[in-house]
Protein backbone atom coordinates (compact mmCIF):
# COMPACT_ATOMS: atom_id res chain seq x y z
CA UNK A 1 0.00 0.00 0.00
CA UNK A 2 0.93 3.21 -1.09
CA UNK A 3 0.56 5.68 2.25
CA UNK A 4 1.98 9.03 3.22
CA UNK A 5 1.37 10.72 6.96
CA UNK A 6 1.18 14.32 7.07
CA UNK A 7 2.06 16.45 9.81
CA UNK A 8 -0.44 16.02 12.72
CA UNK A 9 -0.90 18.19 16.01
CA UNK A 10 -1.98 15.23 18.29
CA UNK A 11 -2.23 11.20 18.15
CA UNK A 12 -5.68 10.19 17.33
CA UNK A 13 -6.13 8.50 20.98
CA UNK A 14 -5.49 12.11 22.02
CA UNK A 15 -8.45 13.30 19.80
CA UNK A 16 -10.41 10.09 21.91
CA UNK A 17 -9.98 8.54 18.42
CA UNK A 18 -9.30 4.27 17.72
CA UNK A 19 -6.59 4.16 15.48
CA UNK A 20 -7.18 1.11 13.95
CA UNK A 21 -10.26 3.11 12.30
CA UNK A 22 -7.82 4.75 10.45
CA UNK A 23 -5.97 1.52 9.03
CA UNK A 24 -9.50 0.31 8.21
CA UNK A 25 -9.42 3.66 6.33
CA UNK A 26 -6.42 3.25 4.45
CA UNK A 27 -7.27 -0.12 3.32
CA UNK A 28 -10.49 0.57 2.14
CA UNK A 29 -9.11 3.60 0.09
CA UNK A 30 -6.42 0.83 -1.20
CA UNK A 31 -9.27 -1.92 -2.12
CA UNK A 32 -10.71 1.26 -4.43
CA UNK A 33 -8.06 1.67 -5.92
CA UNK A 34 -7.06 -1.50 -6.67
CA UNK A 35 -11.09 -2.02 -8.21
CA UNK A 36 -10.05 1.36 -10.29
CA UNK A 37 -12.89 3.26 -8.27
CA UNK A 38 -10.46 6.07 -7.48
CA UNK A 39 -7.13 6.89 -8.50
CA UNK A 40 -5.86 8.25 -4.50
CA UNK A 41 -7.17 9.50 -1.68
CA UNK A 42 -6.28 12.29 0.53
CA UNK A 43 -8.12 12.81 4.14
CA UNK A 44 -7.70 15.12 7.12
CA UNK A 45 -9.37 14.99 10.37
CA UNK A 46 -9.80 17.22 13.28
CA UNK A 47 -10.79 17.42 17.05
CA UNK A 48 -11.10 20.35 18.57
CA UNK A 49 -9.05 22.14 15.88
CA UNK A 50 -6.24 20.30 16.54
CA UNK A 51 -5.33 17.52 13.39
CA UNK A 52 -5.19 13.72 14.29
CA UNK A 53 -4.92 12.09 10.67
CA UNK A 54 -3.74 13.99 7.49
CA UNK A 55 -2.70 11.00 4.97
CA UNK A 56 -3.06 10.10 1.93
CA UNK A 57 -3.57 6.68 -0.04
CA UNK A 58 -2.41 5.90 -3.71
CA UNK A 59 0.19 7.18 -6.51
CA UNK A 60 0.95 11.50 -7.02
CA UNK A 61 -0.18 10.65 -10.50
CA UNK A 62 -0.93 8.09 -13.16
CA UNK A 63 1.95 8.28 -14.93
CA UNK A 64 3.90 8.99 -11.59
CA UNK A 65 4.46 5.82 -8.99
CA UNK A 66 6.00 7.69 -6.34
CA UNK A 67 3.41 8.28 -3.25
CA UNK A 68 0.83 10.65 -3.08
CA UNK A 69 1.29 13.52 -0.76
CA UNK A 70 -1.56 15.23 1.67
CA UNK A 71 0.09 18.25 1.18
CA UNK A 72 -0.54 18.02 -2.92
CA UNK A 73 -2.44 20.67 -4.72
CA UNK A 74 -5.38 18.55 -6.27
CA UNK A 75 -7.17 19.05 -9.78
CA UNK A 76 -10.59 18.70 -8.57
CA UNK A 77 -12.39 20.35 -11.30
CA UNK A 78 -16.41 20.90 -11.06
CA UNK A 79 -16.88 20.05 -7.29
CA UNK A 80 -15.41 23.63 -6.67
CA UNK A 81 -19.23 24.54 -7.85
CA UNK A 82 -20.99 22.48 -5.04
CA UNK A 83 -18.99 24.74 -2.26
CA UNK A 84 -19.18 27.79 -4.13
CA UNK A 85 -23.13 27.25 -4.54
CA UNK A 86 -23.37 26.27 -0.62
CA UNK A 87 -21.50 29.65 -0.03
CA UNK A 88 -23.59 31.83 -2.15
CA UNK A 89 -26.73 30.29 -1.20
CA UNK A 90 -26.11 30.66 2.59
CA UNK A 91 -25.29 35.08 1.95
CA UNK A 92 -28.49 35.00 0.27
CA UNK A 93 -30.20 32.88 3.16
CA UNK A 94 -28.32 35.64 5.03
CA UNK A 95 -30.08 38.54 3.54
CA UNK A 96 -26.52 39.59 2.05
CA UNK A 97 -27.36 39.15 -1.57
CA UNK A 98 -29.99 37.83 -3.47
CA UNK A 99 -29.86 35.53 -6.78
CA UNK A 100 -30.64 37.94 -9.49
CA UNK A 101 -27.93 39.91 -8.75
CA UNK A 102 -26.21 40.92 -11.97
CA UNK A 103 -22.56 40.02 -11.28
CA UNK A 104 -20.78 42.86 -12.83
CA UNK A 105 -22.72 44.95 -9.73
CA UNK A 106 -20.26 42.44 -7.94
CA UNK A 107 -16.89 41.83 -10.30
CA UNK A 108 -15.98 44.72 -11.93
CA UNK A 109 -14.71 42.03 -15.02
CA UNK A 110 -18.25 41.35 -15.58
CA UNK A 111 -19.65 44.69 -16.23
CA UNK A 112 -18.98 44.83 -20.03
CA UNK A 113 -22.02 44.72 -22.31
CA UNK A 114 -20.80 40.82 -23.28
CA UNK A 115 -21.45 39.66 -19.70
CA UNK A 116 -23.65 42.71 -17.91
CA UNK A 117 -26.60 40.52 -18.07
CA UNK A 118 -24.91 37.36 -16.07
CA UNK A 119 -26.87 37.00 -12.56
CA UNK A 120 -25.45 35.17 -9.85
CA UNK A 121 -28.39 32.43 -10.18
CA UNK A 122 -26.67 31.94 -14.41
CA UNK A 123 -23.93 31.35 -12.66
CA UNK A 124 -25.96 28.95 -10.49
CA UNK A 125 -27.39 27.03 -13.01
CA UNK A 126 -24.81 27.27 -15.63
CA UNK A 127 -27.08 29.01 -17.93
CA UNK A 128 -25.07 32.07 -18.73
CA UNK A 129 -23.96 31.29 -22.01
CA UNK A 130 -20.21 31.46 -21.20
CA UNK A 131 -17.77 28.59 -22.18
CA UNK A 132 -14.98 27.41 -19.98
CA UNK A 133 -11.80 28.13 -20.63
CA UNK A 134 -10.15 24.75 -21.26
CA UNK A 135 -6.51 25.87 -22.06
CA UNK A 136 -6.48 27.77 -19.06
CA UNK A 137 -4.94 24.87 -16.93
CA UNK A 138 -2.38 22.70 -17.40
CA UNK A 139 -4.06 18.81 -17.80
CA UNK A 140 -3.50 15.40 -19.19
CA UNK A 141 -6.93 14.84 -19.49
CA UNK A 142 -8.07 15.88 -22.82
CA UNK A 143 -11.17 17.79 -22.56
CA UNK A 144 -14.23 15.62 -25.09
CA UNK A 145 -14.95 18.01 -28.39
CA UNK A 146 -17.31 17.85 -30.96
CA UNK A 147 -15.01 16.90 -33.51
Amino acid sequence: MLYTQGKTEITPAEAGYDASRLEALNTYFQRCIDDGVIHRAMYYLTRKGKVFAYNAVGRQAYNNDAPARPDSVRYIASKTKDFTATAILKLVEDGCTRIDVKVGDILQQFNTPLYNQITLYHLLTQTSGTHGDISCFETRIKPITGE
